[in-house]
């Protein structure tokens, strides 16, 4: 048949091992004839035989170099598996395989859940992590993998991943539209450098809330100051009536209608009406006159109508006046005209807008500066001397 075979056989010496490899005639054909066609005829054999007695007293010798090559072959592999080993316990930070995937199930639903954003810089100053909400707060768009010198991000928080010496661990930064708190660590195990994680908490909100809130707080101090006053002079009024002196007490009304409901130390009050301006501006002169500033109301103020929003128009105007008082108390030169540091309010209403100027006694702006009057920063919330704001009914 062509075949090689290997067998036990028992022959005219006894049992024997044996094997016997065919002999097959030259090949007919050319260079074109098939391999097949060549050794199909079978014209021979060639038979060996070793006795059991032989075989196996060569076994142990014939099979050193296959048990040598075995030894070999394992002693290589438990090397290169120890050597996998240790890398794998170093990359991993020598946890189990079933830790990882706890790690992994716990990173996703704690990156997923937070309300803060997460980014994460390994130590080759690739981003590692990044959850959805830093991605919405930065307004990235596939930044794991990347250099953080290649995201656009703003400069202070780019310098804090850089992991300068000079950076902060804690900063409030402005990104977009958006106030951001970040707070920046460096992460190390058993000595080893793993990077810096950046939180990212946004306070837009919470900035807005707080200076509603010292706006509103302002202007129910003075309401209610305003409040008691009122009533003094109305009892005082009444009182002047009840005895008859009805002179005295048109004479005290004209004083009330010039002076205002509330005697602040604002300069023509009488010129606003509007009540939630008119508080909001008593407070700050009262502010303004306890740091020796003269708070006034300008010629052009007219307001009709009636403030339907006054967290965000106190919230404008109280910053503008408190950037005011302290542009005056700046002039070193104000005894030149002979007065004292002064701040003028303008309000004027037009339809559903209102319109406010305000004006101060200081220096000025300095030569050269006038460009840049209107760059925004993270460190001026607001600036400038005139604002407009919607909400006027």
């Amino acid at each position: 048949a062509g075949r090689e075979t290997v067998s036990w056989a028992r022959g005219t010496l006894g049992e024997s091992a044996r094997a016997k490899v065919p002999v097959s005639a030259p090949a007919a054909g050319g260079a074109g004839t098939s391999r097949a066609s060549r050794q199909s005829t079978v014209v021979g054999e060639v038979s060996v035989g070793f006795t059991r007695a032989r075989v196996y007293d060569t076994l142990v010798e014939d099979s050193m170099p296959v048990i040598g090559a075995g030894l070999a072959a394992v002693l290589l592999a438990l090397i290169a598996s120890v050597l996998i080993r240790r890398r794998l316990v170093r990359l991993t930070l020598g946890l189990q395989p079933e830790e990882l995937v706890t790690l992994v199930q716990n990173q996703q639903a704690v990156l997923g859940g937070v309300g803060e954003g997460v980014i994460a810089i390994g130590p080759s100053g690739a981003v590692t992590v990044c959850n959805p909400e830093a991605v919405q707060l930065l307004g990235l768009a596939d930044p794991v993998g990347q250099p953080v010198g290649s995201l656009d991000l703003p400069a202070p928080l780019g310098s804090m991943l850089d992991g300068g010496s000079a950076a902060p661990a804690s900063a409030t930064i402005v990104a977009g539209h958006r106030v951001l708190l970040v707070d920046v660590r460096t992460v190390s195990r058993d000595g080893r450098d793993l990077g810096r994680v950046a939180v990212l908490r946004d306070r837009t909100d919470v900035e807005a809330l707080t200076r509603r809130l010292d706006a509103v707080g302002a202007m129910s101090t003075a309401l209610r100051a305003q409040r008691h006053e009122f009533a003094n002079r109305l009892h005082a009024i009444s009182g002047l009536l009840d005895i008859g002196e009805t002179a005295r007490a048109r004479a005290y009304l004209a004083d009330v209608q010039e002076r205002g409901p509330l005697r602040y130390p604002v300069q023509h009050a009488d010129r606003l009406t509007e009540p939630y301006l008119q508080a909001f501006l008593g407070a700050k002169g009262v502010e303004a006159a306890e740091r020796g500033v003269l708070l006034r109301i300008g010629a052009e103020t007219l307001v009709q109508g009636t403030i339907t929003e006054p967290g965000d128009v106190t919230t404008v105007l109280g910053n503008l006046v408190d950037n005011a008082v302290t542009a005056a108390l700046r002039d070193d030169e104000r005894t030149r005209d002979g007065g004292s540091p002064w701040v003028e309010v303008e309000v004027l209403d037009d339809g559903t807008t209102l319109h406010l100027s305000v004006m101060d006694s200081g220096p000025g702006v300095p030569d050269g500066a006038a460009d840049s009057l209107f760059v925004r920063s993270a460190a001026t919330a607001a600036s400038g001397d005139v604002a407009q704001v919607h909400g006027l009914g």
